[in-house]
């Protein structure tokens, strides 16, 4: 009879321990999902001149993916200084693996 009782508890364990890692791999699949909707989302939006989308659509073409991350704001010309900013989109390209090309 005790030997009935824990071979019965070993296999809730084991079926408590299954549904936890059936449970994770569900909302890691989910997390991915999201990933790929936002960074789908990202690539569709395009700045006033519509330039962001040309760049993301031949990034695509190529295979890479455009990595998460800040954005780079649009430039201003009454802020910014366009040295500056022509610095920082280097950076930021350099950063998401863009081409030089691009």
């Amino acid at each position: 009879m005790e030997q009935a009782k824990l071979d019965q508890q070993e296999r809730l364990k084991r079926l408590e321990l299954e549904q936890q890692k059936e449970l994770k791999l569900a909302e890691l699949q989910l997390a991915e999902k999201k990933l790929e909707n936002s960074t789908a989302a990202d690539a569709n939006e395009s700045d006033s001149d519509g330039s962001q989308v040309s760049h993301a659509s031949s990034s695509r073409s190529r295979g890479s993916r455009r990595k998460a991350g800040p954005k780079l704001p649009h430039f201003d010309e009454n802020k910014d200084n366009i040295d500056s900013y022509l610095r920082r989109f280097e950076r930021y390209a350099a950063l998401q693996n863009w081409p030089q090309d691009d």
